[in-house]
């Protein structure tokens, strides 16, 4: 089974009930983001911990990359506290991974996490592998943020769990411009109400624009492609390594600026992964797909084997075509759909 549908609120509740039964017996927790870490993943993560230490229990946040994006996730309370190894996982009562849709995405931990007592796995996306013995998986909440906050008993939140949660949703929602409900501003009011600076957060989150930054921009746009209201990049193995970012940087950036072009409705990133000039049918693309709305890109992705997403977040792995076949493709989606 690929996903689940939204949870039914006796569902919720039951799972609701199992997640407080486990933190009440245990003491120690282990809290896992993704590799490439975006704001919700460090922001839900944070939070949390946050919220167990309030509970009086010890926790450990891991990224791959510790704290080495400080200059980004800074200002986020707890953040120094993130680690970038474990020596026992078997120390911990249970594992809580945030915002992952594979087991895989935790990157160079994943394979330890077999010996883990107990994994709760709380994700958001449609394709979630249910690789955890509690799965909390709702695709059609805004961000893992905002299921965090329903776990959590609103008499022990305070200001800095509020302000994790809250950069969590902004981010994930594109400064709610799209995946909004009712309840991610029904949770956002909440979170306001603990005294969250929206426009401190913006500037927080907006940090100032180095040199790097220009450059990665002017690749973009500079490689951009254009096809009806599809824009798409193409990155070879060259380019990445010229840019000094992590990939899941490069892709917000390459669908952020392309989605502020103008009539522009699907952002499309193809990362070649493998390519052998002699056999293409060795090749392999990796694409990451978003939409403005009212196009579900996710229909694109679900062609191809372990493709899926959110209808307008979405991504797959294209094997054993050339690029220009990939690109066809992609272009016969947008006539179908635009």
């Amino acid at each position: 089974m690929k996903g689940l549908l939204p949870m039914n609120a006796e569902e919720y509740a039951e799972k609701r009930v199992k997640v407080h039964k486990k933190v009440r017996e245990g003491n120690n927790f282990l809290i896992v983001t993704h590799a490439g870490p975006d704001f919700d993943t460090i922001s839900s993560g944070l939070a949390w911990a946050l919220y167990l230490i309030r509970l009086g229990k010890n926790v450990t946040v891991y990224n791959e990359r510790g704290n080495i994006f400080e200059s980004k996730f800074g200002f986020l309370p707890y953040s120094n506290c993130m680690v970038s190894s474990i020596s026992d996982i078997s120390s911990f009562d249970a594992v809580f991974i945030l915002d992952n849709g594979a087991i895989s995405r935790v990157g160079r931990i994943a394979e330890d996490l077999k010996g883990a007592k107990y994994l709760i796995n709380i994700d958001h996306h449609e394709d979630n592998d249910l690789f955890g013995n509690l799965n909390i998986i709702d695709d059609q909440a805004s961000s893992t943020c905002e299921l965090i906050f329903g776990l959590m008993e609103e008499r022990f939140i305070n200001l800095d769990i509020a302000n994790c949660l809250y950069t969590g949703i902004n981010s994930d929602t594109g400064s709610f411009n799209y995946k909004v409900s009712s309840r991610t501003f029904f949770v956002c009011s909440k979170l306001l109400s603990y005294g969250v600076d929206v426009e401190w957060i913006k500037e927080c989150m907006n940090t100032p624009i180095d040199r790097d930054k220009i450059d990665l921009w002017g690749m973009i746009y500079t490689k951009r492609e254009h096809y009806k209201s599809l824009a798409l990049v193409y990155l070879d193995p060259e380019t990445i390594a010229g840019l000094n970012f992590e990939p899941e940087e490069i892709k917000i950036n390459i669908h952020s600026r392309l989605r502020s072009i103008d009539g522009v409705k699907i952002t499309v990133q193809i990362q070649a992964i493998k390519i052998d000039p002699e056999n293409p049918k060795n090749n392999q693309f990796r694409l990451s797909l978003r939409s403005k709305g009212g196009i579900a890109v996710n229909k694109f992705t679900h062609r191809y084997p372990g493709g899926g997403g959110h209808p307008l977040a979405a991504g797959c792995d294209v094997f054993g075509k050339t690029l220009e076949e990939v690109k066809q493709d992609l272009y016969k989606f947008a006539d179908q759909n635009l």
